[in-house]
């Protein structure tokens, strides 16, 4: 990805997705760093088709896309100095058990909300529970 100007910010959307105990799916990543799955939005790319294509190439699952409005919307700044704007979607995975390890994503695992603040965790992460709850 090209470097972006400083007045741009790369649009990235994420799945929100909940157990029914309401515990919420994160991925370990390479950095050993826990995140959302998800990633970038391509020029042209509808953002529901982005979703579904990021969570296949990070997890080789399928997802259902509940809702087509955004569930929250959160900015922050990533690990290369970009600021990025993360839409998240509410969705279910249709089977995770399923999922097979890869380069990109390391394990998922459901999380009480009140764990996530404990773990190693992106920086989306962290700007998803400083909103999480006013949207």
């Amino acid at each position: 990805m090209p470097q972006l100007p400083p007045c741009c910010n790369r649009l990235s959307v994420k799945a929100l997705i909940r157990n029914s105990d309401g515990q919420i799916l994160l991925a370990r990543e390479i950095d050993d760093k826990w995140g959302f799955l998800g990633g970038g939005v391509d020029h042209g790319e509808d953002i529901i088709d982005a979703l579904e294509r990021e969570f296949k190439e990070e997890t080789g699952l399928e997802i259902q896309v509940n809702s087509q409005t955004p569930e929250l919307i959160t900015t922050f700044e990533n690990y290369k100095g970009i600021n990025v704007i993360n839409v998240f979607y509410d969705c279910g995975v249709v089977n995770i058990f399923d999922f097979i390890s890869n380069d990109e994503c390391l394990e998922v695992k459901y999380f009480d909300l009140s764990e996530i603040p404990r773990l190693n965790l992106a920086n989306e992460v962290k700007a998803f529970l400083k909103n999480y709850g006013r949207a």
